[in-house]
C-alpha cells in the first residue's frame, strides 16, 4: 500500500466506499435484471477486502441503493423505495465473516477455498432472497401484472 494511504487512513475508506458504490451502480445500470452480477460482486468484494473497509463498503452500497430507490420511487411506491435503500451487503456481511473465519475462504498462500465460497454464496442467497421477495411484493405493479405469489410459488 502506498505511504500516502498509510498516512491518511480515511482516504482508503473513501476509495473503498466510492469504488464499490460506483461498481455497484454500474452493474445495476448496465446489466439486465435477470443476471444478478451485483450479488457476485458483493460476495467477492467482501471475501477479499479487509474488515476495516467493510463499513465503507456498506456506505458505498447505501448511497448507490438510495439513489436507485429515489429514481424508482414514483414507479414502485414510497414503501418499496424506503426498503430498497437498505443495503443488501449488511445481510451478507455476517455470512461472509463466518465463511472467512471458519471455512478459511482464502488461505495464507492466497488459495481460494472453492467449496467454502460456494457455501458462502448459498448462505448469502438464503439471507437475501426472502428480503428481495418481500421487496417485490411491496412494489406497485401494473393492473394486468400477475401477483408475485402466482409466479414465485407456482
Amino acid at each position: 500500500m502506498p505511504k500516502s494511504l498509510m498516512a491518511r487512513p480515511w482516504l482508503g475508506q473513501l476509495v473503498a466506499g466510492c469504488g464499490y458504490g460506483l461498481a455497484y451502480s454500474l452493474f445495476h445500470d448496465v446489466l439486465l435484471s435477470q443476471y444478478s452480477l451485483s450479488f457476485g460482486l458483493r460476495l467477492a468484494v467482501l471475501a477479499v477486502t479487509p474488515y476495516k473497509y467493510w463499513l465503507a463498503l456498506a456506505v458505498g452500497e447505501t448511497a448507490s441503493s438510495a439513489y436507485i430507490a429515489l429514481t424508482c420511487a414514483e414507479t414502485f411506491g414510497v414503501m418499496w423505495s424506503i426498503l430498497r435503500a437498505i443495503p443488501m451487503i449488511g445481510l451478507v456481511m455476517p455470512v461472509v465473516c463466518v465463511c472467512r473465519e471458519r471455512l478459511r475462504l482464502i488461505s495464507a498462500k492466497r488459495v481460494v477455498n472453492v467449496p467454502g465460497l460456494v457455501l458462502g454464496a448459498l448462505g448469502a442467497a438464503i439471507v437475501t432472497v426472502p428480503f428481495q421477495v418481500g421487496l417485490l411484493s411491496l412494489a406497485h405493479l401494473p393492473a394486468n401484472y400477475p401477483l408475485p405469489r402466482t409466479w414465485i410459488f407456482p
